[in-house]
């Protein structure tokens, strides 16, 4: 005789005796446990993908938002860029300025546009997210690289306008240019007849007569290398200049400086006297560039206005 296996399910009240009981033939419990476990398994997994569905969604959201940002602060960048390329122009303008001003070499157009140049360079590192914002992007790095050229560019050639200028300021304040004291002129340059011996002797400097006690002043920026007492230039200051010039001033009745000083252009050195082998007060001034005696005529502004007292 064959027996059939089946599940028995009883069920029971607490409020209540009764009982009911159930009987299922074991295939079909099997059927239904397997469905529950599957139904049961399906749904985890669709809770997991739906999970994973918000993450993702709310991941592109996050990223569409970045970009937007990211775009928006590139869009900034642009405008700053814009800017700094309007500074850089006014830059240019002036050194075209101060060029023209100071005779020095004007720089052609040309040159400056050479130095943004070079082959443009695609970056892809936003081509797979959004073409607005890789082209964006790309419009940003190649102004950077524009702007820096131009950037170094103008940074050399300010320093060449500035070394320039500053040499030629140095070359200005060593170069002996002023009077060395107010007064007429009582003996040039070269040969003349000496009013003293009588005979014919070349003279290496230049006289420039007034009462005792007028000031004598420095022609030119310099450091004070000697101040002594000599048989023929009487009382005399000798200064060192920049660029191989020597200045000296004789026949000095005082001293102002010392030797080692710096002295200014136009700083009074010492006052006008008739020491030494002279016949009446007068400074005696030489120019020697390089070891070599100069007509000191030449290195007069022709003026005496623009003898200036220095206040250091």
């Amino acid at each position: 005789m064959l027996v059939t296996r089946k599940w028995h399910v009883t069920c029971t009240r607490t409020d209540s005796c009764s009982v009911r009981c159930f009987s299922v033939r074991r295939s079909v419990g099997n059927v239904l446990v397997l469905s529950a476990i599957l139904f049961v398994i399906g749904l985890l997994v669709a809770s997991l993908a739906s999970g994973q569905g918000l993450l993702r969604l709310r991941h592109w959201d996050r990223m569409n938002h970045d970009n937007s940002t990211l775009r928006h602060r590139l869009d900034g960048m642009l405008t700053q860029l814009d800017s700094i390329e309007d500074r850089l122009c006014l830059m240019q303008d002036w050194e075209d300025r101060v060029r023209d001003e100071e005779h020095l070499r004007p720089i052609d157009p040309t040159l400056r546009a050479a130095g943004i140049g070079g082959v443009p360079r695609e970056d892809r590192t936003f081509a797979d997210c959004d073409s607005d914002l890789h082209h964006t992007y790309n419009r940003v790095i190649e102004r950077m690289r524009q702007i820096g050229g131009i950037t170094n560019y103008t940074l050399e050639t300010h320093r060449e306008v500035l070394d320039k200028i500053s040499i030629r300021d140095e070359i200005f304040h060593s170069t002996p240019s002023i009077y060395p004291a107010f007064g007429r002129f009582s003996c040039s340059y070269g040969w003349r007849t000496h009013p003293v011996s009588g005979r014919r002797d070349f003279h290496r400097g230049l006289d420039i007569s007034n009462s005792t006690g007028s000031p004598i002043y420095a022609t030119a920026d310099g450091v004070v290398t000697r101040t002594t007492f000599q048989k023929y230039m009487g009382n005399y200051i000798e200064l060192r200049h920049g660029f191989g010039y020597v200045t000296r001033y004789g026949h000095l009745d005082s001293f102002n400086v010392a030797k080692g000083d710096e002295v200014k252009k136009g700083q009074i050195i010492g006052l006008m006297g008739r020491t030494g082998r002279t016949t009446g007060p007068h400074v005696h001034y030489e120019v020697i560039h390089y070891g070599k005696h100069r007509n000191p005529w030449y290195f007069l502004s022709k003026t005496e206005d623009d003898i200036r007292v220095s206040t250091e």
